[in-house]
């Protein structure tokens, strides 16, 4: 009996931080809150991404008009795009936590990732833009040799003009906020956080995946994300 009462002991012990862990979720840049994945998990070749876009806690009038993700791995040289125009954020009208299963190609190669989140949203007339990303290790447990379809990565993700939120609040509950990756950029002198413009466009070919481009706010400012991407090698 005493047997088992330790293992039962050990075994909630054991479990307990994992269960945490996996409930834990993760503050972006901008109004979304992300359940799925947990960073610097191993997702191998399977990713379960679950998004809240409820904005019930932002300032008034604020909402998220459009959440695009893309996994980029700068050192491999692939930016594959996992969610792209309205269809996510669209998706499952009746609930504000969104879901996606996604499951990258074989030509992917395993290694570090960053699941990469970009969102426009505005609060009034005052748009927004930012970049979140979450590292995530890929392991492919079957590798292909065939070039991946898929855009040159853009330079390392920065935060764009993020929206100005309420402070969080502490305790058990407060939610968990990511530290930037090292080599994280700067924003440059011609961002802006006030946006006149919508920000975010698709860029769609019959051969090739979508891309984030920056449009114009004005004529004399531009929000950009500089640096030279490499190029896409198999």
């Amino acid at each position: 009996m005493l047997v088992h009462s330790w293992i039962a002991a050990l075994v909630l012990c054991v479990h307990s931080p994992i269960r945490s862990a996996e409930a834990q979720q993760i503050k972006t840049n901008g109004l979304a809150k992300i359940d799925s994945p947990q960073p610097d998990t191993f997702v191998h070749n399977h990713i379960v991404i679950a998004v809240d876009v409820d904005v019930s806690q932002a300032p008034p009038q604020s909402g998220i008009d459009s959440l695009e993700i893309y996994l980029i791995s700068v050192p491999l040289g692939l930016n594959l795009t996992v969610a792209a125009g309205p269809t996510f954020l669209n998706s499952e009208p009746t609930s504000t936590v969104k879901h996606l299963d996604y499951f990258p190609p074989s030509c992917a190669k395993a290694g570090d990732y960053e699941l990469t989140f970009y969102e426009a949203s505005h609060e009034g007339n005052q748009r927004f833009f930012d970049i979140t990303p979450i590292r995530v290790r890929v392991d492919q447990t079957e590798g292909s040799s065939t070039f991946c379809d898929a855009t040159p990565p853009q330079a390392s993700p920065e935060s764009i003009a993020p929206p100005p939120l309420p402070p969080l609040p502490d305790g058990p509950d407060a939610p968990f906020v990511p530290s930037p990756p090292e080599g994280t950029l700067q924003p440059s002198d011609t961002h802006t956080n006030q946006l006149k413009e919508p920000l975010v466009t698709s860029q769609e070919s019959p051969n090739s995946n979508p891309t984030m481009t920056s449009a114009p706010a004005s004529a004399s400012g531009t929000a950009t994300l500089e640096g030279k991407a490499p190029t896409s090698t198999a």
